[in-house]
């Protein structure tokens, strides 16, 4: 009984090994570097809950029966969204990098400013679970 669980779960843990996604590499010429500064914004959880809140306490002022229902569902979504987009903005200095591949396509990656890039500079990109390696040659 133990060998055959122990051989389902070794087939389990090799098929989740051979379903994962091919490496993909592209080759080619850095065109352009240009420093960039990106901005992102952290969403606030407490500011979503509060405004949810108050959206739906207001709604809950208008209208009769399902009017009102459906008003504070809608003030209190309005109010959610509002509140979560309250976080606060970052900034970060970066190098955005246009790249010409072997095949014809153009790229664009922004990256930290660590990296050394320069136009003419042979790289490749390598891709995999959604994050792209930019790798000099």
């Amino acid at each position: 009984m133990f060998k055959r669980i122990l051989i389902i779960l070794s087939s389990l843990t090799l098929l989740a090994c051979a379903s994962q996604p091919p490496l993909m590499i592209k080759r080619g010429v850095v065109q352009s570097v240009n420093y960039v500064t990106i901005q992102t914004k952290d969403g606030n959880p407490g500011g979503a809950l509060l405004g949810a809140a108050a959206g739906a306490t207001v709604g809950s002022l208008i209208g009769k029966g399902n009017g009102r229902k459906a008003s504070q569902i809608i003030l209190g979504s309005v109010g959610a969204a509002a509140g979560y987009n309250s976080g606060a903005t970052h900034t970060r200095n970066a190098k955005q990098i246009r790249i010409l591949t072997d095949i014809g396509e153009t790229l664009i990656f922004n990256v930290d400013e660590t990296g050394y890039y320069q136009i003419g500079q042979r790289v490749r990109i390598e891709k995999s679970y959604n994050q792209n390696v930019i790798i000099t040659e």
